[in-house]
């Protein structure tokens, strides 16, 4: 017991940690195009993950004893999803430091020209 929450902890410390080096390294501005494109693929990988974890559902269904093979499935299903949640927000947040960058690069070219 003690093993499992001490992996389970570490997960989650290694998850935040990449993480904030996510958000550290969001020097890699991506455009609202660059951004949807990125978006669309990241679904198609979800969708083809979810197939694969509806193939794996079947196959515990067929066993008699199937109860430790869809716990396991349903904690990898979560992280999957999560993780592909979390994508999709370092995203949009590239997204957004870009489209503010650019606001701001307009504002002060607004300044400039109105002196």
């Amino acid at each position: 017991m003690f093993f499992s929450s001490y992996l389970k902890n570490f997960f989650i410390s290694l998850i935040f940690l990449c993480l904030m080096f996510e958000f550290s390294w969001a020097k890699d501005l991506i455009t609202p195009a660059q951004g949807k494109n990125l978006i669309n693929s990241l679904g198609e990988k979800k969708n083809s993950f979810l197939i694969e974890i509806s193939r794996k559902e079947d196959e515990c269904l067929k066993l008699f004893f199937s109860g430790n093979c869809l716990e396991n499935l349903l904690i990898e299903h979560d992280k999957g999803i999560r993780e592909f949640e979390i994508k999709k927000q370092i995203i949009l947040k590239r997204v957004r430091i870009y489209e503010s960058k650019l606001r701001k690069k307009r504002r002060e070219n607004k300044i400039k020209n109105s002196r």
